[in-house]
């Protein structure tokens, strides 16, 4: 179902104090929107997560929170708004669960993860991959010949972005 046909709904059932059954809408809302994401190659949209891990706290439910959230990050393609909201809101779940601690090193504050002990944005869990394939062929006919093949993997490193300009620099998330 889509994320509109449930949106009173859940309003309605947050507000009735019947968080329970608004989780489960939520729940089979996720299912829909990423089976409709992959199927139709579109972004996920963040509404059912958000409000998921919105009631899970609400619970304190910190531990589903994180996995609601983390679900989210992993298979969400685009580092849009929501994304980064998202992320923040992970981040203060990853403390209230303790499995993170705020720690500055030379100089810059940033969120490490106690089990990896690498930053939160680094952990393994959120590296994006990506494949660029290229494909020359002769062109010359139907049954064209395959001249050249080139395939390139590749990871990004860090989770920083921003306008590359004078005088403006680029902050790490």
């Amino acid at each position: 179902m889509f994320h509109w046909e449930i949106k009173d709904k859940v309003e309605s059932l947050k507000r009735e104090g019947k968080y329970d059954e608004a989780i489960k809408l939520l729940a089979d809302c996720i299912d829909f929107t990423e089976q409709r994401a992959y199927s139709d190659g579109r972004t996920l949209y963040a509404w059912p997560y958000e409000q998921t891990a919105i009631l899970f706290r609400k619970l304190k439910r910190h531990d589903d929170e994180v996995d609601v959230l983390e679900r989210f990050i992993i298979k969400q393609s685009s580092f849009d708004n929501q994304f980064i909201k998202l992320s923040e809101r992970l981040g203060k779940a990853y403390l209230l669960t303790r499995q993170a601690e705020k720690r500055t090193e030379n100089g810059v504050q940033d969120l490490y993860h106690l089990n990896d002990q690498v930053p939160v944005h680094s952990r393994d869990k959120f590296k994006r991959r990506g494949l660029v394939v290229d494909v020359e062929t002769t062109g010359l006919s139907a049954r064209d010949e395959l001249i050249e093949f080139g395939a390139v993997l590749f990871l990004v490193m860090s989770g920083r972005w921003g306008k590359r300009e004078e005088g403006v620099i680029i902050r790490g998330r």
